[in-house]
């Protein structure tokens, strides 16, 4: 039987978006309080942000994010979405220079957890685009959340059934957050190739979320 799919895009607005996610929302919300802190230059609002996000249970798996099209840059000089990261770039280290040292680090203390919800750290140059390669079956969401004074498009395929679904707003421009939550059949495993395109003229990292 021809599995039903069904495809959500959304913008990612804070609260309206994060609601609609049943299962990753809390972590898009608080990924974007982090990212609006930081923008903001609030401490404060950072402080209680990151806290939040060290109690979500989470796994940097970069295992669940194949990349089979473009190159990564270094993302030294980017922001990681990262408990330890963001706890020295509040008491004023120099984090940025060494954030591939604390990507790793994540990897390495995550390596024991079993979560439902992964996420991948990654990065893109200037109007590049990324494509990763990821397997899901039954309900499905996957959001991407770019650093500050970066924005992002994505476009999802589905190899199974040839469906394209990309973001229907701001596609050239970008927005800092995209979301999609997808229903599958519970018993077919599919193959999605997820395109994350740099819409910004410089360097930028992003998270990547999923259930």
């Amino acid at each position: 039987m021809k599995a039903l799919t069904t495809i959500l895009f959304s913008l990612c607005i804070i609260t309206a978006s994060a609601q609609e996610l049943k299962v990753i929302g809390d972590v898009v919300e608080t990924a974007m309080r982090i990212r609006a802190s930081i923008a903001a230059g609030d401490n404060t609002g950072l402080r209680a942000a990151n806290q939040a996000f060290k109690q979500l249970h989470v796994k940097e798996a970069p295992e669940h994010f194949k990349r089979i099209a473009g190159r990564e840059p270094s993302i030294d000089n980017h922001l990681v979405f990262d408990g330890t990261f963001i706890d020295s770039l509040i008491a004023n280290r120099a984090v940025y220079a060494f954030a591939r040292q604390y990507r790793q680090r994540r990897i390495y203390n995550s390596r024991a957890l079993n979560p439902k919800i992964f996420t991948y750290n990654g990065s893109a140059a200037a109007g590049a685009k990324l494509t990763y390669k990821l397997r899901a079956q039954g309900y499905q969401e996957i959001a991407v959340v770019a650093e500050p004074d970066a924005l992002v498009s994505l476009e999802i395929v589905d190899t199974k059934t040839r469906q394209h679904h990309n973001s229907e707003r701001d596609v050239r421009r970008g927005q800092p957050c995209r979301t999609a939550a997808i229903k599958f059949d519970d018993n077919e495993i599919h193959e999605l190739h997820l395109t994350i395109v740099n819409t910004t003229d410089h360097d930028i990292s992003f998270i990547i979320i999923r259930n």
